[in-house]
């Protein structure tokens, strides 16, 4: 019977072992795998940010000829201007707004009413907030000479329970539009 009582415990004890080994594993899985999605979400975040504040926003306003409107959408989730890219001759439509894609909210970029940008997926709405020469807040079109864009972009993390974690990076960033100042 002794020999029968001790196999029996070191079956219970070698399985509880086995289950703390493979919860540890799973966890250490886990929180790499988040790990890595944080790094790229970074990365994105970065991105994103330079392609908007360092490329296509500074563009505001570049070859429009004078007693045009060069912005002509300017609200708190999308912003519409003309501009020229430094390669072409032609004056472009572009827009930056924020879009829905199967219920979740994205930001885009489009250029002529062609997406050439995103969609880069947020946890919340995009804040865009216009100021006039005097960096004053303004809501009047004519006035606008820079502008501060909020986004949180997000990935779906990976959890061992039920619950969802999201990973969130949030990007502010100004642009000043020196094409309206000549």
């Amino acid at each position: 019977m002794n020999p029968m009582l001790d196999t029996i415990g070191a079956l219970i004890i070698g399985g509880a072992l086995l289950v703390a080994m493979w919860t540890a594993y799973t966890n250490y899985t886990a929180m790499h795998q988040n790990a890595n999605m944080q790094m790229n979400l970074t990365t994105l975040s970065e991105e994103v940010s330079l392609m908007l504040g360092s490329f296509y926003l500074p563009k505001v306003g570049s070859g429009v000829p004078t007693g045009t409107a060069a912005i002509q959408i300017a609200n708190s989730t999308g912003f519409q201007f003309l501009g020229r890219e430094s390669y072409s001759t032609s004056v472009d439509t572009f827009y930056v707004f924020q879009d829905t894609v199967s219920t979740q909210k994205v930001v885009k970029v489009s250029r002529n009413g062609v997406e050439i940008a995103g969609p880069f997926f947020m946890n919340s709405d995009m804040n865009i907030t216009y100021y006039n020469q005097a960096d004053a807040v303004t809501a009047t079109i004519s006035d606008i000479r820079s502008v501060k864009v909020e986004i949180e972009l997000v990935y779906e993390g990976w959890s061992t329970n039920a619950n969802t974690l999201n990973l969130v990076n949030k990007i502010v960033f100004w642009t000043y539009f020196k094409n309206l100042y000549i």
